[in-house]
């Protein structure tokens, strides 16, 4: 009697605890789907503490609570009072193995429209006009000079990230000062047209518009890039950052990061990522994108689903921004 007793409990027991699953699986399935920022959170740590990371132990140190912040709250800022030194080699650390990680987890065939990268320069992007090696004005004379060659070899080793990124179907949109191609060498010019020969669909030049904007220095806090990525679970990893190119390095800027998943998005991201886009938009955004689309036969609506949240189309308007 006594071992039917105990084989009675037991059914009970293991009912119970199926019912109480049951019951909790909604709940599981509500809660916060972090996957992608969780394997950030494993791997952006051990990136710092890598032959190719940070080896001067007190940015090290500093990379390591930056990202404690980011990974704890999305966001970021480090206001006007560090060097380039410090923060530069920091943050820049930070965007490029964020971008590692997201061109590895991302499919060999990333159906258009579902990866775009902004990189809003006032010059074009440091990793559009090399093939990965040093030439005459891509760096900065103080980053040079530095026998730290940490920040050097970041800039270099995104230029194969943009590489990977462009042959798996990614989009990336090269923006900068109209009258700011100069900036460039022709050396630099013809390693920036081969790529856009290589990719005509996906790689977008983007010459700022504004006249406003050509009567004034570019603004220090529009420099940096914004990703929109649908990962392969279907939610949007969306991030925008903030610092300075390697070309003209200044000391005593905010430098900052915003990231988040969509699905579980925050006022801070949201705000931050509505300024961006009305700035680009503000300078010429959807006309760059409706030529570049007609010239290239291409609906321009795939190159604006993953945005239009953050602009000022569609029914209703601009929603996330006017909130």
């Amino acid at each position: 009697m006594e071992a039917f007793v105990r084989a009675v409990f037991s059914v009970i027991s293991i009912c119970s605890g199926a019912i109480l699953l049951m019951l909790l699986a909604p709940c599981a399935r509500g809660s916060v789907d972090t996957s992608f920022l969780n394997h950030l959170n494993q791997t952006i740590p051990t990136a710092f503490d890598k032959a190719s990371g940070i080896s001067d132990p007190l940015l090290n140190k500093k990379a390591h609570e930056i990202w404690q912040e980011v990974a704890n709250s999305g966001v970021a800022l480090r206001p006007g009072i560090s060097s380039d030194k410090e923060m530069g080699t920091i943050f820049r650390q930070l965007q490029a193995h964020i971008e590692y990680e997201l061109i590895e987890n991302l499919p060999e065939k990333i159906p258009f429209g579902d990866a775009i990268i902004i990189i809003h320069t006032p010059a074009i992007a440091t990793p559009l006009v090399t093939a990965g090696e040093l030439s005459l004005g891509l760096a900065s004379a103080q980053i040079l000079s530095d026998h730290d060659k940490t920040r050097i070899n970041t800039a270099l080793s995104r230029a194969k990230l943009m590489r990977d990124f462009l042959a798996k179907g990614g989009i990336i949109i090269a923006t900068y000062e109209s009258d700011a191609k100069n900036l460039r060498t022709p050396e630099q010019m013809t390693i920036f047209n081969a790529l856009k020969r290589q990719y005509p669909q996906q790689l977008i030049e983007f010459p700022l518009a504004s006249k406003s904007l050509r009567m004034q220095p570019y603004p220090l806090d529009m420099i940096g890039a914004t990703y929109l990525i649908k990962m392969p679970s279907g939610d949007i990893f969306e991030m925008t950052n903030r610092g300075v190119q390697i070309n003209d390095t200044r000391d005593e800027i905010t430098w900052g990061i915003w990231l988040q998943m969509r699905r579980y998005s925050t006022d801070k991201v949201n705000q931050r990522l509505c300024v961006v886009f009305q700035f680009l938009e503000n300078n010429g955004l959807l006309n760059i994108l409706s030529r570049h689309a007609k010239a290239q036969r291409i609906a321009p609506e795939k190159y604006l689903t993953l945005a239009r949240r953050y602009l000022q189309i569609g029914e209703p308007a601009n929603t996330t921004c006017t909130k």
